[in-house]
């Protein structure tokens, strides 16, 4: 007969993979761990996600953390953990403008993303994570259904990108 996991059993798994996403995000270079989403600032796209605070794991501002080492780069937003039944998931965040010039910069963002961030020496923990990735539309969705640029945002979503969204819930 197997066993029934208690509430503490579930408070404890929990809190393991709590652990998880934040010894990930302390090992990765240059960002910080925050908890809950205090990386995500509120001018900056926190109205946007609704999450519950029980599977909220904490945040990084990946953005803020590599501005200085790569100035010049398109890069990523956030990266928030999520607590799933078993496992946590690393749930990446790009708040930005949902035009069609949007398309392509949310592009550039995500293969910085992918090539340069994630594989960086350190990075490893968080790329191995399962994990998601997030476009929150700053306004209002407005990417014509014939603009060119649906054609890349359709090879984007193919290859994992979630949105444009007016909001994320988690």
């Amino acid at each position: 007969m197997a066993a029934r996991r208690t509430d503490s059993g579930r408070a404890a798994a929990a809190e393991g993979r709590a652990d998880v996403f934040r010894r990930a995000v302390e090992q990765a270079p240059e960002i910080a761990y925050e908890p809950s989403l205090q990386a995500v600032p509120r001018r900056e796209g926190r109205d946007r996600i609704e999450a519950k605070p029980e599977v909220l794991l904490g945040s990084a501002n990946i953005d803020a953390g590599c501005r200085r080492r790569f100035p010049n780069a398109a890069r990523w937003d956030f990266v928030i953990g999520v607590a799933g039944e078993r496992v946590c998931r690393a749930v990446f965040v790009e708040v930005h403008g949902a035009d069609a010039s949007g398309v392509s910069e949310v592009a550039k963002k995500l293969e910085w993303l992918k090539k340069t961030y994630l594989v960086l020496k350190g990075a490893e923990r968080l790329a191995s994570l399962p994990r998601e990735f997030h476009w929150v539309a700053s306004g209002r969705v407005r990417i014509p259904k014939n603009a060119p640029q649906i054609r890349r945002l359709a090879i984007l979503r193919r290859d994992g990108l979630q949105g444009p969204t007016k909001r994320l819930v988690i």
